[in-house]
């Protein structure tokens, strides 16, 4: 842990706030080499920000006693305070907020701690709440408590060790009340996790000049991958739901999420990869969306080769034949009752859409949002960055990088400039036959750039193939930084190599 910086208001001899910082390793094994600082800033009037793990620092005061911040509404208390730092200017609190009715969760009788379910008691009282969600680990399940009506008590299924359990309410007028954590523990036995998977790829976009060559490849392949090697014991497979260009409807994906639903309604312990490729835009101030093949794309907007992103005209409708949502994505995963999940997103924000005055909402709406589902996210960009296409590599280079990681690349076919790096064969860190989500994003944050750094020479030596004499390298438009956000404990992914099936992986 740093010392704390503290910033203070010369003119009103005030504290503003106080910033702190501390570097973490992640991952299961102290030999994985991925270093990141994790900080949080905070004033006096209980108002902070924070990087996605400092977040986990930060306690919130209810009643004189800390509490976590798992559950709790964030927007009330998250602010961009980092920009208003750099512009000189304080956020002063408007007062406390009212405390909230009480509501908790009745601590279960169980004799017998080998037993797979537990029955959980809940309190609301009669405060009116429109808002209730029972946290399992700290990743919200679906319950349908907010139809029940007291007293009410849920049936759950328990994972292997300690289970800890928080239900968070909110209402108009009551503000947001969380119970005290309850913990549980189950030591009896349980079925081997299994992988579902739901791939989305659009890249044949009505306008032939904004066509993608590998969206559609790349989420086929890597959906093929997951699937194949994340089985059960026996040799099962979880679900892979493959959708591409015109099959990519906010039905289908219901449907999709709906089976998936179903499949882990007693397995909390399996697991679920969302994959996105396209291009992307932002709508109506913070609707981050997946572009479709209807999409009108503005005749006056940039066109980059190879890039997946496009801006949409200014003050454009949500159109529901030509966008996706990220929200349908994000409103399935949250009734999930599986508990580890992982999204996935190959595409990008271009220029053109970060310089809208807008893209502060999107920030927040895919920053603050998006940790209330606590599910981890691997993203190929960074803002203001675009994401690749390389035809040498046949994929995205998110998607190329992750393949390499887990060692779906077959060996010898590599392109002479990739060879040349001498990376390492896949993401197995330690060794031990299985690549876990740390040691996937440590991957990704080591080799992304470096293979991200030879694409101008990827590009021309293609070129100079295909148009002999008139080989041309790409300018100012390569830097390439992926995105990660993790939250929890990481968790194991897929063995690195596939293993016997005792049905069709593919569904």
């Amino acid at each position: 842990m740093t010392p704390p910086v503290r910033f203070w208001d010369l003119n009103r001899h005030a504290l503003w706030g106080t910033f702190s910082a501390t570097g973490t390793t992640r991952g299961e094994d102290e030999n994985i080499p991925v270093q990141d600082l994790d900080w949080v800033f905070f004033t006096p009037g209980g108002f902070f920000d924070s990087s996605a793990s400092g977040e986990d620092l930060v306690k919130f005061c209810r009643r004189d006693e800390a509490k976590p911040m798992v559950g709790c509404n964030k927007e009330l208390f998250r602010r961009g305070l980092g920009g208003l730092m750099l512009e000189g200017k304080a956020l002063v609190s408007t007062g406390k907020p009212e405390d909230s009715p009480p509501i908790s969760i009745l601590q279960p009788l169980r004799p017998d701690s080998s037993l797979p379910d537990t029955e959980l008691a809940i309190t609301l009282g009669d405060a009116g709440w429109s808002d209730v969600t029972l946290f399992h680990n700290e990743r919200p399940v679906e319950t349908g408590l907010e139809k029940r009506k007291p007293p009410i008590t849920i049936k759950t299924r328990l994972v292997k060790g300690v289970n800890r359990f928080a239900v968070v309410a909110s209402g108009e007028g009551v503000g947001t009340s969380l119970s005290d954590p309850v913990e549980v523990t189950y030591d009896g036995s349980m079925d081997p996790s299994r992988l579902h998977i739901v791939a989305l790829g659009v890249g044949s976009y009505k306008d032939e000049q904004r066509k993608l060559k590998y969206a559609r490849p790349d989420a086929s392949r890597i959906s093929e991958v997951l699937s194949a090697r994340g089985l059960d014991a026996s040799g099962n497979s979880g679900l892979r739901c493959f959708l591409a260009d015109d099959e990519v409807t906010p039905e289908k994906i219901d449907e999709a999420f709906r089976e998936i639903a179903a499949a882990v309604r007693t397995r909390p312990q399996d697991k679920v990869v969302v994959f996105l490729a396209g291009h992307t835009g932002v709508f109506n101030t913070n609707r981050f969306c997946l572009l479709l093949p209807k999409f009108q794309f503005p005749a006056e907007a940039p066109i980059v080769v190879a890039a997946r992103g496009a801006a949409p005209p200014a003050n454009a409708p949500l159109d529901p034949e030509a966008v996706l949502p990220y929200s349908v994505v994000a409103l399935n995963l949250m009734r999930l009752k599986a508990l580890d999940r992982l999204v996935i997103v190959d595409a990008c924000q271009a220029e053109a859409i970060l310089s809208d005055p807008q893209v502060e909402a999107i920030q927040e709406w895919m920053e603050v949002n998006t940790r209330k589902s606590r599910t981890s996210y691997l993203m190929a960009a960074r803002r203001g960055e675009l994401a690749f296409e390389v035809d040498p590599l046949g994929h995205g280079l998110l998607t190329y990088t992750l393949l390499r990681g887990l060692g779906s690349l077959e060996p010898g076919k590599e392109p002479q400039q990739i060879a040349k790096l001498s990376l390492p064969p896949n993401a197995d860190f330690n060794h031990d036959g299985i690549v876990t989500t740390a040691e996937l994003y440590a991957y990704v944050n080591q080799h992304l750039k470096e293979i991200a750094a030879v694409f101008p020479d990827l590009v021309a030596s293609r070129e100079a193939e295909e148009l002999p004499g008139r080989p041309r390298t790409p300018a100012g438009m390569l830097e390439q930084h992926p995105v990660l956000q993790s939250f929890g404990t990481p968790f194991p992914l897929i063995p690195l190599i596939s293993q016997p099936t005792t049905r069709a992986a593919g569904n």
